[in-house]
């Protein structure tokens, strides 16, 4: 597992470290050992689940879990992940029409919906 960092603040908050054999559990759905060491490691979408070593066991915690996993939605909030910006999602639509939806287009697909004002 080189190539992981330590995160010592993980050790200052007031909950409860888990141990990765167990974290990979809480994942949904579950993933397994050797996910979790990659994505430990690995960023995706430039973002580390951050854990810190303890006692010869790599631990993390739920909300470094709840955090990791609000980052790899499609569009996160900006609040989620700190330092990211949120990323419009690019459909064949927003590249035909030039990335923007006329009035009418939005009216009309409301109407599609029965969501018409």
């Amino acid at each position: 597992m080189s190539g992981i960092l330590d995160y010592p603040e993980l050790l200052e908050c007031d909950e409860e470290l888990i141990p990765l054999s167990k974290a990979c559990k809480l994942f949904r759905p579950p993933i397994s050992r050797p996910t979790i060491e990659r994505r430990c490691r690995d960023s995706v979408r430039e973002v580390v689940l951050r854990t810190v070593k303890v006692g010869g066991t790599r631990c993390t915690t739920q909300s470094e879990i709840k955090r990791y996993t609000r980052a790899q939605l499609p569009n996160p909030a900006p609040t989620d992940v700190p330092g990211n910006e949120s990323t419009r999602k690019v459909t064949k639509h927003s590249i035909k029409t030039g990335g923007g939806m006329t009035a009418q287009e939005i009216v009309a697909g409301l109407a599609r919906h029965g969501l018409e004002e």
